[in-house]
C-alpha cells in the first residue's frame, strides 16, 4: 500500500499550515476554534464551495477575523433548530467567498454534517497542525517525547465531540488511503468544525 511520511504531508499542506499559524500565532485566535473553523472550511470546499485558505492569506487582518468569527457562528447554529440567515450573518465569508454558505444544506442533515466536519477535525485538523498546536499551548517543545498526547482547551466540543492530537516524528508514515482523497467515510459515530509557519521542527 503507498504510504507518506508525516513531512510530506506538512509540506501538502503547507498553505492551510500557514494560515493557521497567522490564525493561533499571529492573530491569537483560540486553537480549538481555529481547528474547527479549519475543519469547516475544508467541509465547505469538498461541497463544491470556492477555497477560502488561500483566499484568506491575501486578506486584511481584520477581514481574517471576521470570517473565523463567522464561522464560529455557522458551527455554533448547528445546536440551535433553525439556520442562521446568510447573507446577514456571514457577510464577510459570502464576500470572499464568492458565494453564500449552505446554511440550509448544513441544517437539512445535520448528523452528516456533523460527522463531515467531524471527519475534517480527526483526520486531517489533528494530523497536520499537532506541531503547531504543541508550541502554541505547551511552549518549547523540542525536548518532550513524540507520541505524547496534546490536551487542546476546547476538547471535547459540545456538537463535535473530543479529538485525539498524538505528537509524532516527521518520519511517522501514513497509508495514502488514510489521507485527503476527500472522500468521507459513509458512517462516522454521531456526535450530540504569503506566511511561512515558524514552529520548531520534530
Amino acid at each position: 500500500m503507498p504510504s507518506i511520511p508525516l513531512l510530506d504531508l506538512h509540506q501538502y499542506h503547507a498553505v492551510d499550515r500557514s494560515l493557521f499559524v497567522h490564525l493561533v500565532m499571529h492573530l491569537s485566535r483560540d486553537p480549538a476554534e481555529t481547528m474547527l473553523a479549519m475543519a469547516f472550511w475544508f467541509w465547505l470546499e469538498d461541497n463544491s464551495l470556492p477555497c477560502l485558505v488561500t483566499r484568506l492569506l491575501r486578506a486584511p487582518n481584520f477581514v481574517v477575523n471576521k470570517v473565523a468569527d463567522e464561522a464560529r457562528l455557522c458551527l455554533n447554529s448547528l445546536a440551535a433548530d433553525q439556520p442562521m440567515p446568510a447573507i446577514t450573518q456571514t457577510p464577510f465569508t459570502t464576500a470572499i467567498m464568492g458565494d453564500n454558505i449552505p446554511l440550509d444544506m448544513m441544517h437539512a442533515d445535520k448528523p452528516a454534517t456533523v460527522n463531515g466536519i467531524k471527519y475534517y477535525l480527526t483526520d486531517v485538523c489533528a494530523r497536520i497542525f499537532t506541531d503547531i498546536l504543541d508550541q502554541v499551548i505547551i511552549g518549547n517543545s523540542a525536548d518532550r517525547p513524540f507520541y505524547h498526547t496534546l490536551n487542546v482547551p476546547g476538547f471535547p466540543h459540545p456538537i463535535f465531540g473530543d479529538v485525539t492530537i498524538l505528537k509524532l516524528p516527521l518520519s511517522e508514515i501514513f497509508p495514502v488511503d488514510d489521507l485527503w482523497g476527500w472522500s468521507i467515510p459513509e458512517f462516522l459515530p454521531e456526535f450530540s468544525p504569503s506566511i511561512t509557519p515558524n514552529i520548531t521542527p520534530m
